[in-house]
Order: structure tokens, then sequence, then C-alpha cells
């Protein structure tokens, strides 16, 4: 709502929308990690009772680690459509997403039954489409905005990153010390 009252070419509007994509990063980036590297163990201590066999839960463990891949991206999708939206473009985001609609359509075609990736093809042709869409969502931004953007979020995104990969030996070990069965490259 702060956006849709400021000038769309004005550093304040580039700066709310910075620290909003900041924020994202600081909460989602490190969700990524964890779920990369945790994403199967957590599925296997929610599902894994009764009737949701170890081959089910390696499945499930395979699609959240894919749909993990573009979580960051999502997130960006929305800020960014919000912000077009704040600047009066109402249809620029709608056919952004009309476009890669039709590449996911592929994209997840391929993945799933080409490379027979099966489910989890499908959400990796969504996180893949999640970032094509982002990508130009945020070319969009730039051109309403009259700002360069690209650097500064990848700055911002890689800051997060970073410091995110500090809890990766901390999360391996939990995903080691986890009694999980299931033999699985995540």
């Amino acid at each position: 709502p702060s956006l849709s009252k400021l000038k769309p070419r004005s550093s304040l509007f580039v700066g709310q929308l910075l620290d909003g994509l900041e924020l994202c990063f600081a909460v989602v980036v490190p969700s990524v990690v964890g779920l990369l590297v945790l994403g199967t163990p957590i599925v296997d201590m929610i599902y894994a009772h009764g009737t949701f066999s170890e081959q089910s839960t390696i499945a499930t463990g395979k699609v959240l680690f894919a749909y993990a891949l573009g979580l960051a991206f999502f997130s960006v999708e929305k800020i960014l459509t919000n912000a077009s939206f704040s600047a009066g473009d109402y249809s620029t985001p709608v056919k952004i997403s009309s476009y890669t609609l039709i590449f996911n359509f592929f994209a997840s075609g391929f993945l799933c039954f080409v490379l027979n990736l099966s489910a989890s093809g499908l959400a990796l042709g969504t996180s893949l489409t999640s970032a094509v869409n982002s990508f130009f969502l945020l070319k969009n931004v730039e051109r309403i905005t009259g700002f360069h953007l690209k650097w500064k979020v990848l700055k911002r995104f890689v800051k997060y990153a970073t410091v995110s990969l500090s809890m990766l030996p901390f999360a391996i070990a939990g995903k080691k010390l986890y009694p999980y069965g299931g033999n699985t490259a995540f």
C-alpha cells in the first residue's frame, strides 16, 4: 500500500521496493537452504506414518526440493507484481504471466515426461517458470521506475544467501542425526 502513494520514478519508490525485497530475502533465503537440506527428513517426520511409504516420503521430498528452488522467485514475483500495480501498470504483469504460463506448460512437460522426473519435474518446471517470470517482472519495474535494479536486487539476494550458507553445516549435521531410514540424494 505504501508504494501506491509514491511516484514510480522516485528514489523513495525504488528504496521501499528494495527494502521489501531485502526483507523477503531475509526470511525466504534461509528457508530455502533449510528446505533443500532438511526437506525429506521433514516430510518423513510429518507424514511417514501408517500408509505413507518410504517411497512416498522420498518422492515427496524430491518435489519439496524442486519447489524450494523456486521459493525466493515465488516471493519476488508477488512483490514485483504489486510494484507494477502500484505504479498503475496493470496489463504488463498479466501479459508476462500469460507468456510464462506457456513456458511453464512446455518446461514442466519436458521435465516431467521427456526427462522422466514425474512430479518433481512439474515442481521444477514451476520453479523455473517463476524465475523467468521474476526476471521479466524486474525488467518491467526497471522500465517503470527508470532505475537499473538487477544488480541491487542480486546484491541483496547474495548477501542473504551467503549468510544462510553459514547454517548449512548445522543443517547437514541435523540431517545426519535424524534417524531417517530412507536413502536419498536429498
